[in-house]
C-alpha cells in the first residue's frame, strides 16, 4: 500500500509579471514592546523592568553598585490549588507590584505599585502600604513606565540612608521559645521537621 502523502498548506498567491509569490504570514514578535507603552499594568511593569536590567548593566560598566529590585508579585494563578500554593510560599495579596531595596532619603527601599489610568487602589492594599509606610518605606502609584521611572530617579538622588548593623544573637531564643512559635505552624509535628508541599497547602 502506498502511503498517503500530507496536505501541504495553501498560502495566497500573488502573481507578478509573470512569477508566482507565496506570500506568508509575517510572524508575530516576542516581547513585551507595543505600540502603546502604557496600554496596561502587566505591560508597564515589564518595561520598567527591561529599563532596570539595563540601568544596571550600565552602572556595572561604570563600577557602580547596581539597584536592588525584584517584583514582589506572581503570575495571575487561576486554579484554587495555584493560589494556595503561591499564598503557601508567602505571598500577600495587596503587597506593592515592586521593591527597589536601596535606601534614600531616610527610607529603607521605595515600594511602587502599578496601576492602569482608571484603576484605583484597592481598601486591602491601602492597608498594606499604610503598614509598609509606618515600617519606613516610600510608597509610589505609578500610571505609566514613564510616571514610574520618573519616580526612580527623583527617589535615588536622595541621599543614601544610613545604615547602622547590629549582629543578632539567635542564642537569646531558647528552645522553649522557639516550641511556642512552632506551634504556630498548624499541622506540624515537633518530633518530625520534615513537610511535604501538600501539607504545606492545607495549612492555608
Amino acid at each position: 500500500m502506498s502511503k498517503s502523502t500530507p496536505k501541504r498548506r495553501k498560502y495566497p498567491q500573488k502573481k507578478s509579471k509573470g512569477i508566482v509569490k507565496i506570500t506568508k504570514k509575517p510572524k508575530k514578535e516576542v516581547g513585551f514592546e507595543s505600540h502603546d507603552l502604557n496600554s496596561s499594568e502587566f505591560t508597564t511593569q515589564c518595561n520598567f523592568t527591561k529599563y532596570l536590567h539595563n540601568l544596571n548593566k550600565l552602572r556595572i560598566k561604570e563600577e557602580k553598585n547596581p539597584i536592588s529590585f525584584c517584583a514582589t508579585t506572581v503570575d495571575e494563578v487561576k486554579s484554587d490549588r495555584g493560589r494556595r500554593k503561591s499564598v503557601s510560599k508567602g505571598y500577600v495579596s495587596g503587597e506593592p507590584d515592586y521593591s527597589i531595596s536601596n535606601g534614600r532619603g531616610g527610607y529603607f527601599g521605595l515600594r511602587i505599585e502599578f496601576k492602569s489610568k482608571i484603576g484605583r487602589v484597592e481598601p486591602h492594599q491601602e492597608r498594606i502600604h499604610n503598614r509598609l509606610k509606618q515600617s519606613g518605606y516610600l510608597i509610589a502609584i505609578c500610571r505609566s513606565v514613564e510616571d514610574a521611572i520618573r519616580t526612580f530617579l527623583a527617589y535615588m538622588l536622595l541621599k543614601p540612608t544610613p545604615i547602622k548593623t547590629t549582629m543578632i544573637d539567635k542564642s537569646r531564643i531558647t528552645d522553649e521559645v522557639l516550641k511556642d512559635h512552632l506551634t504556630l505552624i498548624k499541622g506540624l509535628i515537633l518530633e518530625d521537621f520534615e513537610l511535604s508541599k501538600e501539607d504545606v497547602i492545607e495549612i492555608y
